[in-house]
């Protein structure tokens, strides 16, 4: 059964669920039946909420976190691993990808 969208209480559920769990492998359907709704209603609400689809709002929240910790001092495969990505490669293409610039690169434009 797919429950209607009800407001509030919906975007705040969804919006915390996404929060807590985004640096996890976590599919569309895990967050659909978690929610109790349908992947179709999932992508719905995220495309009016957040202007984007799913893929890309996990991608956007890793690489604003991915950002943030290349200003330290771990890993660049460790912030890759605590972001949720299993190789290195996987998380340096990535993030290459929404920013145009290796981790590499970009931490060493910050120091």
């Amino acid at each position: 059964m797919v429950l209607p969208y009800d407001g509030a209480w919906f975007d705040a559920d969804l919006e915390n669920f996404i929060m807590c769990n985004y640096k996890q492998k976590l599919s569309r359907e895990d967050v659909a039946k978690h929610l109790g709704i349908s992947v179709a209603q999932l992508s719905r609400v995220i495309q009016r909420n957040y202007g984007t689809n799913y893929s890309q709002l996990m991608t956007r929240l890793r690489m604003a976190d991915a950002e943030k910790l290349l200003e330290t001092d771990i890993s660049i495969t460790e912030i890759g691993k605590m972001l949720g990505y299993t190789t290195y490669n996987g998380f340096a293409a990535a993030f290459k990808k929404h920013f145009g610039i290796t981790p590499e690169g970009m931490r060493g434009k910050k120091k």
